[in-house]
């Protein structure tokens, strides 16, 4: 749905819940979510939506979707669950190498007599 506000040489302006491709200024999309297109001129979509994607239904690069608005990344790693494998591997190593060289060290000590 596009509707022009004034005079032959305005650029025709989306309503709300559409969106013009900058390309296609004259062609509209009804978006999936009224959220993802605020209407305005052509390629005008909610903030870190890609303006390029028709329906203004997909993610900037450099942003993620979150529910029904795009955020931008930040840059860093959650490192807690890398952590906490590695943590979880060396107990299961250091377990692994106890309970092997317990029955060594027993049968190492079966043989020896103290006088």
């Amino acid at each position: 749905d596009i509707r022009n506000l004034g005079g032959p040489l305005q650029q025709p302006v989306s309503k709300p819940g559409y969106m013009t491709l900058s390309t296609e200024p004259l062609k509209a999309y009804k978006c999936e979510s009224a959220r993802h297109c605020p209407g305005g001129p052509a390629g005008s979509c909610a903030a870190h939506h890609d303006t390029t994607a028709v329906g203004c239904g997909a993610c900037m690069l450099g942003a993620y979707s979150d529910g029904d608005k795009c955020v931008p990344c930040d840059g860093t790693v959650d490192v807690l669950p890398f952590v906490f494998v590695m943590l979880l591997a060396l107990f299961v190593f250091v377990a692994l190498v106890v309970a092997v060289s317990r029955d060594a060290i027993k049968q190492t000590n079966a043989g020896l007599t103290f006088v």
